[in-house]
């Protein structure tokens, strides 16, 4: 089983026994967030390409947390574009450095498509990036999730 069949989950809307376990998830409960937009990503298909493990599962249980429908994680170039067979998506989180290259063209290939891409990177030197991707969003890690919640509470009655 490759890790994109592990991680990816697919919510519908259905009631508790349509969802994967906590142990097929990885997740334990879903935090609350007094003061927050309670889900500023409901309804949403949401892309995770991040190969550290652990920032790929804190990411997906924050989009979880956030309403998405739909989360794919990804862990390399080669995972994500097999992602891109599973349907269209609304939001995609994408680390710069991937082990199989650099995410570029992958954002390319994406915002072509009208996907809202968020940039994920240690590196801060990358912002001017942002000139390449209108109405893209770089997020710099290490990020809390209350640094994800602002980004994504920003989503909330824009036109991506």
């Amino acid at each position: 089983m490759s890790s994109l069949d592990r991680d990816q989950s697919e919510y519908d809307g259905g009631g508790a026994a349509d969802r994967p376990t906590a142990e097929a998830t990885g997740r334990i409960g879903t935090p609350k967030r007094p003061g927050t937009i309670a889900e500023p990503l409901k309804g949403m298909a949401v892309l995770i390409v991040e190969d550290e493990a652990i920032i790929n599962l804190d990411l997906a249980m924050t989009a979880e947390a956030f309403g998405a429908r739909m989360i794919v994680s990804a862990h390399s170039l080669e995972e994500a574009r097999g992602a891109l067979e599973m349907g269209q998506f609304d939001i995609a989180v994408l680390d710069l450095s991937l082990p199989d290259g650099d995410s570029m063209p992958l954002a390319e290939e994406l915002h072509g498509n009208g996907v809202r891409i968020y940039f994920y990177s240690g590196d801060e030197e990358r912002t001017d990036i942002l000139d390449r991707f209108p109405g893209a969003g770089f997020v710099m890690k290490p990020a809390t999730e209350s640094a994800w919640s602002d980004v994504f509470a920003g989503l909330v009655g824009s036109d991506g």
